[in-house]
């Protein structure tokens, strides 16, 4: 409820708005997040599908699967950063 409600608090301004995800350093968010309580937590699910890791799918994109598109789309050569070689600098 923290994220859905309108109040004001370390993480949020006073309109709403996020400011902050942790309280502390990124090595403290780390070691904090690494084993979270999941007892602390009730779930309800708001889908109605038997098998609750439907949306996982099963390891293919649809690309792959029909074997159509380009499925290397992040080997853009006009994308992609190459360092620069000692002395051609």
């Amino acid at each position: 409820m923290v994220y859905t409600e309108s109040c004001n608090s370390w993480h949020k301004n006073t309109e709403g708005k996020i400011v902050g995800l942790w309280p502390g350093t990124c090595l403290h968010a780390v070691r904090a997040l690494a084993n979270p309580r999941w007892e602390d937590y009730t779930y309800t699910s708001l889908d109605s599908a038997r098998n609750r890791l439907y949306w996982l799918g099963d390891g293919q994109t649809h690309n792959e699967k029909t074997l159509t598109g380009d499925r290397a789309w992040y080997l853009n050569d006009e994308e992609v950063d190459v360092p620069p070689v000692p002395g051609d600098l």
